[in-house]
């Protein structure tokens, strides 16, 4: 029997809805336009393995990763706030406190039937301990932001794989940068996880598991209404407004399978 591959998009995307998780990674649909947010936050991941490994100048790469988005007229992420943003964000860590022992490492552990995957931004050694960084970029940042983190998925994950990895991890470094058209902030928090919480991040994982063969079994995707429009509209709206209807399909998206192994999309055809 096949592996059931999972990742952390696979299993929030689920839990968010389950139309939308057929839509993605049943029918392997992405919208042809992506969204600044998602443009700049994924130009911003390769700025920052170019600052934290030396790969080049960072802000060569965030103009060549960033430079081709069109933005519209009164955007917050602008090409030239974001190089402002990175000036704020390297001169407030011109001194590294840490050394990087890995940087975007696609990692698999296998619990029962599943094999559970992530791509880590960062491995690190601070003070003597192993961690995983990850970086964020936010359009609100303050202490607050880092509540999230206390139960989450993504975090569980991280430390999950981070120590079948490294052999141990103490937890995730929150690497957050504010995305705002005036102000400037960096912050960064560390989440732990017990050996508790890891058990029952691998219970649930099962649990979510067999929640999506039920559903692949009885084709059943019913829609979670409730979050259409949160935070913004969701991407597949229209999909579910047409009933799928070939023409938007045509129109508005593209195939592009996620590879959970590798944490990013492989187009098929636009």
């Amino acid at each position: 029997m096949n592996k059931m591959v999972l990742d952390y998009t696979a299993i929030a995307t689920f839990l968010t809805c389950r139309q939308k998780f057929y839509w993605k990674h049943r029918r392997n649909l992405v919208p042809k336009v992506v969204s600044t947010a998602l443009s700049f936050g994924k130009a911003w991941h390769e700025t920052m393995d170019a600052y934290w490994m030396g790969n080049g100048d960072a802000e060569d790469v965030f103009v060549k990763a960033y430079g081709g988005v069109e933005v519209t007229e009164g955007d917050k992420r602008t090409l030239e706030r974001g190089k402002a943003i990175l000036a704020n964000y390297m001169e407030t860590y011109k001194e590294s406190i840490f050394e990087v022992i890995g940087s975007e490492t696609s990692w698999c552990k296998e619990v029962g039937d599943i094999l559970y995957c992530g791509r880590m931004d960062k491995g690190i050694l601070w003070g003597g301990r192993k961690y995983v960084m990850e970086h964020k970029t936010t359009s609100q940042l303050g202490y607050s932001f880092f509540n999230q983190f206390a139960l989450n998925h993504q975090v569980d994950g991280y430390v999950w794989l981070g120590k079948d990895k490294y052999g141990e991890c103490n937890g995730v470094v929150v690497d957050a940068v504010l995305v705002a058209k005036a102000k400037f902030n960096c912050m960064r928090d560390i989440v732990t996880r017990t050996e508790d919480d890891l058990k029952r991040f691998e219970k649930e994982l099962v649990g979510i598991a067999k929640n999506i063969e039920w559903a692949d079994d009885n084709e059943s995707w019913p829609m979670n209404k409730s979050m259409c429009q949160y935070y913004g509209e969701c991407a597949y709206r229209d999909l579910c407004l047409y009933h799928g209807d070939k023409k938007v399909i045509e129109g508005r998206y593209m195939e592009s399978r996620w590879d959970a192994r590798k944490g990013k999309e492989v187009i098929k055809n636009v």
